[in-house]
């Protein structure tokens, strides 16, 4: 009985241990919020990146090729949440252009797991 008893205790704390175990701190990533079907055509141009548009980021098939923040020129694409997360963003949004953000997460299997969107962020030069 002492042995299952001491078992018992010894899974609580492993088990409590892990939920303890925090996400690393949501890094910065500012650029531009687009959508992978136009980011390669405007990457490294900011002039074209400040003129993408809101009708644009919600068209159809804009929309479906999924989000990203486009950062010097490379492109990182949003995880599923982060997508949603920025589709609500780009409705709330009250300009018809300049997407300049300041994306919050942390890098997770090739895509960015967006916490938030900070904007303004600081200007890019």
């Amino acid at each position: 009985m002492k042995i299952l008893l001491g078992l018992a205790a010894l899974l609580l704390l492993t088990t409590t241990g892990e939920a303890k175990k925090k996400e690393p701190e949501a890094k910065s990533f500012k650029g531009y919020l687009m959508d992978k079907m136009c980011a390669k055509r405007r990457a490294g141009d900011v002039e074209k990146m400040k003129n993408h548009t809101k009708t644009c980021l919600t068209e159809e098939a804009c929309a479906k090729s999924g989000y990203g923040v486009l950062v010097k020129g490379k492109f990182i694409p949003f995880d599923q949440k982060g997508n949603e997360l920025a589709a609500a963003y780009i409705k709330n949004h009250t300009g018809e252009n300049d997407f300049e953000i300041d994306a919050l997460g942390n890098m997770k299997k090739g895509k960015l797991a967006l916490v938030g969107i900070n904007n303004p962020p600081v200007k890019l030069n």
